[in-house]
C-alpha cells in the first residue's frame, strides 16, 4: 500500500501569504511587520528610512562576545536604577519607516528624559518580541 500525502491546500485570499521580505526593497512598517511575521526562519530584518535590511549571520568573537557583555551592563544599569528597563533584540517600531531590532535597549521613563516614554512594542511571534 502507497502512502500518498496531499499538500496542503491554499487559501483563496492572496494576502495570507505575503510576498518575502527582500534586502534592498521599500516598504512601510505596517508592510514589513506583516511580511516579517509570515517569515519565521528570518532572524533578523530591520527597516531604516523605508528601506528593508536583512541580516547576515553573526561571529561569536566579533558580535556575541562584545553583545553578551553589553546585556550584562544594562541589566546591571538597569536593575538599579528604578524605572529604567532593559532590553535584548527586541523590534522597536519607531515611525511608519523605521523598524529596528537593535542588539541592545535601554529605555528611560519619561521624568528621566524620555520624552517619548519609549517601550518596545510588544506583538506577534514567540520567537520575536515585538
Amino acid at each position: 500500500m502507497q502512502v500518498v500525502e496531499q499538500a496542503p491546500s491554499l487559501p483563496a485570499d492572496p494576502e495570507a501569504y505575503p510576498p518575502p521580505l527582500e534586502n534592498g526593497e521599500r516598504l512601510r512598517s505596517g508592510e514589513f511587520l506583516r511580511r516579517y511575521e509570515a517569515m519565521p526562519e528570518v532572524k533578523k530584518a530591520e527597516l531604516v528610512e523605508g528601506k528593508v535590511y536583512m541580516g547576515s549571520p553573526v561571529r561569536a568573537d566579533l558580535h556575541g562576545k562584545p553583545d553578551a557583555l553589553i546585556q550584562t551592563w544594562l541589566g546591571v544599569y538597569a536593575s538599579q536604577n528604578p524605572g529604567v528597563a532593559a532590553y535584548t533584540n527586541t523590534t522597536l517600531l519607531l515611525d511608519a519607516d523605521n523598524t529596528f531590532q537593535p542588539d541592545a535597549v535601554l529605555c528611560l521613563p519619561p521624568e528621566r528624559g524620555d520624552a517619548r516614554g519609549s517601550t518596545p512594542k510588544a506583538t506577534s511571534p514567540a520567537h520575536r518580541s515585538w
